[in-house]
């Protein structure tokens, strides 16, 4: 019985000597403090990306719109630096946002078109999304 409590004794000293020092503890709070605030940027970034992939074309250009109108006559007066680059960015967007509702338009025959009840079959929303637009984009030009 003492011989196997003397073996208990030893392997726990021994793994006393094998205890992580404070420095690695420190490092593993770290690492575990980084994953969780990775993952934290990770869903909000997946949320601001669900929430900007509900935005239509026509909206994107409206925004322009106003961002253009905003900078034009409102922000002139106050920053005229400021108002230059919101102006260049609203431009640039409507631009974007015009050449995407250009190029993206029914491409289809609307003979092979299957109706039931009134409604197309098949087709695509009225107003997509503009990342889904974008993607269908791109895979046509590729």
């Amino acid at each position: 019985m003492s011989d196997n409590l003397e073996k208990e004794i030893e392997e726990l000293l021994k793994k006393i000597d094998d205890f992580p020092s404070p420095e690695s503890a420190s490092k593993k709070r770290l690492r575990l403090y980084l994953k969780y605030l990775g993952n934290t940027i990770s869903i909000k970034q997946q949320l601001m990306a669900k929430h900007l992939g509900k935005i239509s074309l026509p909206q994107l250009m409206l925004g322009s719109f106003i961002l253009i109108f905003t900078s034009y006559f409102i922000l002139g007066r106050i920053n005229p630096l400021l108002m230059r680059w919101v102006l260049f960015s609203g431009i640039i967007l409507f631009l974007t946002s015009f050449t995407l509702m250009f190029f993206s338009r029914g491409h289809g025959s609307a003979k092979n078109e299957q109706i039931w009840r009134g409604k197309k079959v098949n087709s695509s929303p009225k107003y997509e999304n503009f990342i889904l637009r974008i993607t269908k984009w791109m895979r046509k030009r590729s």
